[in-house]
Parts: C-alpha cells; structure tokens; sequence
C-alpha cells in the first residue's frame, strides 16, 4: 500500500510543465525576467549545455575541494535526470539562470528537493537567484508538498544567506557539527 505522502508525490510528478507554469509567482525583483519550466527532455541541447557551464563555473571549484569530490558525469545524470525540472529564467531570450528540482519521498517527507541554483556570473546579486527560490517555494506549496531540502557547501556563504534569508533552516537530516562535514541540508517548511 503507497504511503499517503508518496501519492502527492507521484501526483506532482504527473503535472506538465505548463501545469507547473501556473504557480510562477510575480513580484517587481522578477519583472525583467521571463520564466518557465521545463523537463530535461523540454530544453534544447544549447540550453543543456549553458546549464552545465554555470555549474562548473560557479561550483566547480568548491566540489573539487570538498569531501564530495568533482564527477562530471555524476553531475551530468544528477542535473539531468529523467525525474528533474527546472525553473528557467531568461532575459531578452537568453537563459541567465535556472533551478533544478525533483519531487521526492523521503523519511516519511513529501519534498521539493531543490538540486540546483544557478545564475550566471553577470546576473548574480541581481534578485534572481531570490526570485528563482519564491518559485520553488510557490511550486512546493501548490503541489502539497510539506518542505523544500537543498544542500549547500558551508564555503557557499553567499548562497547560504539568501536560503536563510527566506527562512530556510537546518534540516533534522544535516550532518552534525561533529561530523565536520563541509557542507549543511537546510529545509524550508511549507505547512
């Protein structure tokens, strides 16, 4: 028998990407971008690509120094994974930035687990990377989901301010301060 949270889950994971356009969130910091969600089979190949460049050239140097270590191809399958989505944004019709997520089940939690924030170099410090996780956040509620996880390096600061400033915590299953891991889970709760 599915566990009830398992049932969200597999209903979110039904919706299209113009379902999920629905709960795009307006705000005056998002107004100059044009947003969208796609699949992985949904973005072009060119797009695939810009995708991964602002990875390697915003993170690539921190996971090459972390305890989770540089695997190009395992970041390539994680990012487009059969199950991922992604909040597109774009400006006079180039990509500029883009969060990846997927719907999950996880210790009895019904998640938006957001695997990704990328925003190319250019337009960081701009409101996007805010207005892509007010997406997210808008997505996760109007699919009943009950929390948003992300995983951050500790190095990350700036990226580990704006997910606190919008009110993410740590999360139960973040290693502890004994563990010395390198990087923490934060949660937002959307009940």
């Amino acid at each position: 028998m599915l566990h009830e949270g398992s049932k969200a889950v597999k209903q979110a994971n039904k919706l299209s990407s113009k379902t999920l356009e629905k709960y795009i969130v307006t705000s005056e910091e998002s107004s100059d971008y044009i947003y969208s969600i796609a699949t992985p089979a949904e973005v072009p190949e060119a797009e695939k690509r810009a995708m991964f460049s602002m990875i390697e050239t915003n993170l690539k140097h921190l996971y090459v120094g972390s305890s989770m270590g540089w695997d190009e191809q395992e970041k390539r399958d994680e990012l487009f994974n059969i199950h991922s989505r992604y909040v597109l944004g774009r400006k006079n019709g180039f990509l500029v930035g883009y969060t990846s997520f997927r719907f999950e089940h996880e210790d009895d939690w019904d998640i938006l687990y957001c695997y990704e924030v990328q925003v190319l170099g250019s337009y960081q410090r701009q409101g996007l990377g805010r207005a892509l996780m007010r997406h997210l956040i808008s997505i996760g509620k109007n699919c009943q989901m009950e929390k948003i996880n992300l995983t951050v390096f500790k190095a990350n600061e700036a990226a580990g301010a704006l997910y606190k400033s919008l009110g993410f915590s740590l999360d139960e299953s973040s290693p502890d301060e004994e563990d010395r891991a390198d990087y923490e889970i934060l949660c937002y709760s959307l009940e």
